[in-house]
């Protein structure tokens, strides 16, 4: 079905319905309520204590040409983002309606996730309800829920583990350097640009609030030497409290890794920013590569 001009978003997911609808049709089976639906329940509008604590980010200017130079020309006035400013424009993007979802079978009530959100989205009664219009996105949650009733919107939360042998791939006994798992911020990731060193094995996340201490363990479980988690720069994540959760599940997962008869060192918090601009992150990754080398590589 044709449906006429629209934004570029909506023709990339008729694009993924209509990919899925192919798949079904060639697999034999029925197409009819097996598309997803594209019409989403409208969200009441942002509460002023939610918008309090929300990191103001402004808006990228487009450049334009001047008034003078466009008279003479008859090139387009505007000139576009680059793709720094297209990166750091998109990372305004607040998640709306991708946010966190709880399986009330699972849930026991127990307050959880209630003292973990940073945005008072939970409700808890004889089980807790995420408000959609509090709820941020940030993933926060997920990984704290005793009872993994969490899930997310625009995530699976366990997506990281489930790919972690595949993305990892073999690891090569005659390796001279060490196999690092790195979650790294995509907000900064992206807006900097840098390159990891070859021999780390990197896992975007859109926030490192979403990596878990299980994920930090099967990545050592799949033969890595260690892990870094690289984040935001002090004071400079677009989510509210996250900081202090991230460093408590780095250190817990250095005890447990200590209690398996490794080296804590072999995981650490890396910063994606610092004062002196450029790509500091990479070199701060290549430190703690070499770091977790004079550790020894591991024997998978």
């Amino acid at each position: 079905m044709v449906t006429g001009p629209g934004s570029a978003i909506a023709a990339v997911a008729n694009g993924h319905r209509a990919a899925l609808a192919m798949h079904l049709f060639l697999q034999g089976e029925t197409i009819e309520g097996k598309l997803p639906v594209q019409e989403k329940d409208s969200l009441n509008e942002m509460r002023q204590e939610v918008l309090a604590k929300i990191c103001k980010m402004p808006r990228q200017k487009v450049q334009h040409l001047a008034p003078a130079v466009r008279v003479k020309t008859m090139e387009h006035f505007e000139s576009g983002y680059t793709e720094k400013e297209a990166l750091a424009e998109a990372s305004r993007c607040r998640g709306c309606a991708a946010g966190a979802v709880v399986d009330t079978n699972k849930c026991m009530a127990c307050l959880t996730c209630l003292r973990v959100c940073p945005y008072g989205a939970p409700v808890v009664k004889a089980w807790s309800e995420i408000r959609p219009d509090y709820c941020q996105a940030c993933g926060l949650c997920a990984p704290e829920c005793p009872a993994g009733a969490i899930s997310m919107v625009g995530y699976d939360v366990k997506e990281i583990r489930n790919s972690m042998v595949t993305t990892v791939g073999c690891v090569d006994a005659k390796r001279t350097d060490p196999l690092i798992v790195a979650f790294v911020c995509t907000n900064r990731l992206g807006v900097h640009g840098a390159d990891l060193p070859a021999n780390y094995r990197p896992f975007p996340v859109h926030c490192t609030s979403r990596v878990d201490v299980l994920d930090i363990l099967k990545a050592f479980e799949t033969g890595a030497d260690g892990v870094a988690v690289v984040r935001c720069g002090e004071g400079s994540c677009k989510y509210e409290k996250i900081e202090p959760r991230v460093k408590a599940r780095v250190k817990r997962g250095q005890e447990l890794i200590k209690a398996l008869g490794m080296e804590p060192e072999r995981i650490a918090l890396l910063s994606a920013v610092t004062n002196n601009g450029g790509h500091p992150y990479t070199a701060a990754c290549v430190e703690f590569s070499e770091k977790v080398k004079a550790l020894g590589l591991r024997a998978k």
